[in-house]
């Protein structure tokens, strides 16, 4: 699993960056990549925080490992999974 949580960046303006990666020699042939777990997620409003959110964090991670087995509370959003494939294109044009 790879989860992206730039901070200062919205999902929306991480997503914009993604292209950036999908680039990189090797993308595609990372088991996350194949698998479809890599996720998108707001690092500002949470990862990149310390405090009370922080423990936020740690329940959107948790949920994004573990769906079947942690809930995410409520008022918390998912993380966001990052398409691969041709549903990538499709899903950002």
């Amino acid at each position: 699993m790879l989860l992206i949580a730039c901070c200062g960046f919205s999902i929306e303006r991480t997503f914009e960056d993604v292209p950036i990666l999908r680039a990189y020699p090797g993308w595609q042939d990372l088991s996350c990549v194949r698998n479809g777990r890599v996720y998108v997620v707001d690092g500002s409003a949470y990862f990149s925080r310390s405090g009370p959110r922080l423990v936020d964090s740690l329940e959107i991670l948790a949920h994004a490992l573990h769906p079947q087995d942690h809930p995410l509370p409520a008022g918390l959003a998912p993380a966001t999974v990052v398409p691969v494939g041709e549903a990538a294109t499709e899903a950002k044009a």
